[in-house]
C-alpha cells in the first residue's frame, strides 16, 4: 500500500498510460463500437427506457462475466470530461471476510482499465487489466443515454457483484462534485490527496 505522497505521485508518471488497447499483451475483450454489440437499426424506434432495459437484461447473466450500466446525457458528458482531465484513481474494493483490495483505474476513453495496486507497482506498463469498462456514446444525442459495459478479465480477483460496485464507484467519483474533489487531488495535487479520507468515505478502516 502506498502510504506516502511520493508513492501516489509516481502513479502519474507510469508508462501504463501508453498502452491503450493492450494491457499485459491481452486485447480489450469488449467490441469498440456499439454496432458490434447491438443492431442499431432495431433501436431507432425504442424509447430510452426500453433501450436501457434491453441493455441491462443483456448483461444480467452472471455466468458471462460481464456487467452493464447506463448513464444519462448529463452524467456521461461530465464523466467523459473529467476522465480526460483526471484519468487515474485509486479504488479500495471491500472484500469478503473484511479488508479491501486497492485497484488503480486508468481512464483512456472510451475505455477504463483496472489493475491491482500491487501489480501496478511491480509491473508498470505490463500490469494486467482485471476489469475493463467500455463506454458506448453512440446514442447520446438521439436518445440521451450512454451504454457502459464491464468485462471481467480475472474472475478470481473481481466477481460480478464487485464489478457492478466498481461501476458505481467510478460513476460516483467522476460525476458527483464532492467526490470528484478526491479524484482531482489524486491527479493534480497529490500532496493534498488523503487515502485515509478515501477509506473513510467508503466505510473502510485501515488494516
Amino acid at each position: 500500500m502506498f502510504r506516502s505522497m511520493q508513492g501516489w505521485c509516481s502513479l502519474r508518471h507510469s508508462k501504463w498510460t501508453a498502452s491503450l488497447r493492450y494491457i499485459g499483451g491481452i486485447p480489450m475483450p469488449s467490441p469498440s463500437s456499439l454496432d458490434q454489440v447491438m443492431k442499431l437499426s432495431e433501436l431507432r424506434d425504442k424509447t430510452p427506457k426500453e433501450i436501457s432495459d434491453i441493455w441491462l437484461q443483456f448483461h444480467s447473466d452472471a455466468d458471462k462475466s460481464r456487467v452493464g450500466s447506463i448513464m444519462n446525457y448529463e452524467e456521461y458528458t461530465k464523466f467523459h470530461a473529467r476522465a480526460r482531465e483526471s484519468p487515474l484513481f485509486a479504488l479500495p474494493l471491500a472484500k469478503p471476510g473484511g479488508g479491501y483490495l486497492t485497484l488503480i483505474s486508468q481512464c483512456q476513453m472510451p475505455f477504463v482499465l483496472l489493475t491491482t495496486l500491487d501489480e501496478y507497482r511491480k509491473q508498470q506498463s505490463s500490469a494486467a487489466a482485471h476489469l475493463t469498462l467500455t463506454a458506448y456514446p453512440e446514442l447520446l444525442e438521439s436518445k440521451g443515454l450512454a451504454l457502459l459495459r464491464g468485462d471481467i478479465v480475472s474472475p478470481a480477483i473481481i466477481s460480478v457483484s464487485e464489478a457492478r460496485m466498481l461501476h458505481e464507484l467510478l460513476r460516483a467519483f467522476y460525476t458527483h462534485d464532492e467526490d470528484y474533489r478526491l479524484v482531482h487531488a489524486f491527479n493534480h495535487r497529490p500532496s493534498e490527496f488523503s487515502f485515509d479520507e478515501l477509506l473513510k468515505k467508503l466505510g473502510h478502516s485501515e488494516k
